[in-house]
């Protein structure tokens, strides 16, 4: 898919480039076309103009270009297109083919034009003597044009050669985001069908077992149905946190108010208690009052427990987490930080991925979603977050504007 669409990029954008190159080169070719044909003329009309008596000069050839740069000649003819008299001091043509252009030129029935062969430009004037028609030659009209339509097609083909290339560097670059979001899709479809698959595969295997045992009561079928509900429960949890995500994608924004930032923490955090004391955590909680911020109060719940759960579930050694809520000029900084291994660089640039687990074998019971959740949060409430990790110590600091 991506390389068709880089390919169609390409030949769009080849295209809207043919078309204007074509056009500029093609009004360049039309007013050097037309310089080269007022030149012609401008010979054509002081040649007529000024002109003098002389006598046909009969030679074998056509016309040829002497001493001037445009070979002009005339000839003075009487009602019946008869000549009276010329002057071909410029050409040597024969009186056979002096005859034949300057019937040709009155044939034309015009005050002007051009002859193809040979390649002549006329102009009749009317004087009292008669009609006099003058000729130019027009190779060096014809020389000029043609060398400017080589020079303009190489330049031309050139330019389209430069224009292809960074096409393709450009279709590259461009749709590099687009190759990107695709390849995480793909991922994503991928890991989320993994994450069903087993909580189904279990609800499955405990649903075959009770029915291949149909005598047996609900009481002695007790232990697969609590596996069936604690799979589907995980089902559910992750199913809402896909559509959490999916909603975020669409960019539907929640309605925000105005909100206490700071006893929406301490509640998150007082709830918070119990459940890194079962784990063996130590909770520090350090929040200023009187923090207020336009948000969805849900979310900034979530926010909270979602950072508090990821770093008791990943601490380790002291197994210390510290809670801090603190103003910063006209921001607000949430800061989490777990005492734990030190995550190195790369882990640090994917912790935010959609099912990415810089542990995966102490992972057990959740889905790697959360971080993905809480950068969504943040996002939504116009804020940042970002993970470091030094010294043994990861922090999660979350950055969002205060409402005065």
């Amino acid at each position: 898919m991506i390389r068709t669409l880089r390919r169609k990029f390409v030949l769009i954008n080849m295209a809207l480039v043919s078309v204007v190159l074509a056009v500029m080169l093609g009004g360049l070719l039309f007013s050097t076309a037309r310089g080269a044909q007022a030149e012609t003329m401008d010979a054509l009309r002081r040649g007529v103009l000024l002109w003098e008596p002389g006598r046909i000069k009969i030679v074998p050839g056509g016309p040829r270009r002497q001493n001037s740069p445009t070979a002009v000649f005339w000839v003075l003819v009487d009602e019946s297109g008869n000549i009276l008299q010329s002057d071909t001091r410029q050409v040597d043509i024969e009186t056979d083919t002096l005859a034949q252009v300057t019937a040709a030129a009155l044939a034309a029935g015009r005050e002007e034009g051009t002859l193809a062969d040979p390649a002549l430009r006329f102009l009749c004037q009317q004087t009292p003597e008669g009609l006099r028609i003058g000729f130019a030659d027009r190779s060096v009209e014809i020389a000029t044009i043609r060398r400017a339509a080589l020079r303009l097609a190489v330049v031309g083909a050139l330019a389209l050669a430069a224009f292809w290339v960074v096409s393709v560097f450009l279709a590259r670059w461009a749709l590099r985001p687009v190759e990107q979001a695709w390849q995480q899709q793909r991922q994503f479809v991928a890991d989320a069908s993994h994450e069903l698959k087993t909580p189904l595969t279990v609800i499955l295997a405990s649903a075959e077992l009770m029915a291949r045992h149909p005598e047996q009561t609900a009481a002695q079928q007790r232990q697969w149905l609590d596996s069936i509900r604690e799979e589907g429960g995980r089902m559910k949890q992750l199913i809402e946190d896909l559509l959490f995500l999916a909603r975020a994608d669409a960019l539907r924004t929640p309605v925000l108010s105005e909100l206490d930032w700071s006893e929406i923490t301490e509640s998150a955090a007082l709830a918070f208690e119990s459940v890194s004391f079962e784990q063996g955590v130590a909770l520090d909680v350090d929040i200023a009052p009187d923090l207020t911020v336009l948000g969805s109060a849900p979310q900034l719940t979530q926010l909270a427990e979602i950072l508090l759960d990821n770093a008791c579930k990943y601490a380790a050694g002291s197994r210390h987490v510290t809670l801090m809520l603190r103003p910063a000029g006209s921001d607000g900084v949430l800061t989490v930080s777990s005492t734990g291994e030190t995550l190195t660089q790369e882990q640090l640039s994917h912790l935010f991925e959609r099912f990415y687990r810089a542990d995966p074998a102490r992972a057990a019971g959740g889905h790697g979603l959360g971080l993905a959740i809480a950068q969504s949060i943040a996002h939504t409430h116009r804020g940042r977050i970002k993970a470091q990790s030094a010294g043994g110590v990861t922090t999660f600091t979350v950055t969002l504007p205060l409402h005065a």
